[in-house]
């Protein structure tokens, strides 16, 4: 009998010490498990953080861009930039709506920088200000000057600044948070 019962107890020492092994692999395993999740996570983040500080500065650029587009749309610097003396009505029509697309055109890749919301309403703000250069050469006479097709536009642009406006409100909010 003392040869069973030594048996057994050798057995459920032996049982005791494999159970033991596995649970302390299987705790190990789930530990290591875990610190690499962590340094997966540290890694990640590091990464993240160092991709944010190089794209701050262009993000910075594209609001400072997009708000000089919409300040270089407004009438008076536009046809600063386009007028001359005895230009007729449809020569500045034409100068001045190649100029609002090119513009945007040439900013379109901003875009990906901006919140939807602000680029929506920076093209809606490009959109009115062409539809009123539009507007205002449709009204004017075949044989209008560039002066009295820049007076229209001084008259009836009050309804589009505040397009623009807006459109400067929201990208100047957007930089501000974006900067902390």
């Amino acid at each position: 009998m003392d040869k069973y019962l030594t048996l057994v107890i050798v057995l459920i020492i032996a049982i005791t010490a494999i159970v033991s092994v596995y649970w302390t692999h299987q705790t190990l395993k789930q530990s290591w498990q875990s610190i690499q999740d962590k340094d997966l996570q540290i890694k990640r983040i590091e990464q993240f953080s160092s991709n944010r500080n190089q794209s701050f500065p262009i993000r910075l650029q594209a609001y400072e861009r997009l708000v000089l587009l919409l300040e270089r749309s407004k009438a008076g610097p536009l046809l600063n930039r386009l007028s001359e003396p005895g230009i007729p009505a449809s020569v500045l029509h034409h100068a001045m709506v190649t100029a609002l697309r090119a513009e945007l055109e040439h900013n379109l890749s901003q875009q990906i920088y901006v919140g939807a919301q602000s680029w929506k309403a920076l093209a809606e703000a490009q959109n009115a200000t062409i539809n009123l250069v539009n507007s205002c050469y449709r009204s004017c006479k075949e044989e209008a000057s560039g002066l009295d097709l820049a007076r229209l536009i001084f008259e009836n642009e009050p309804s589009v600044e505040q397009l623009n406006q807006h459109a400067i409100a929201l990208l100047k909010a957007e930089a501000l948070s974006m900067m902390g």
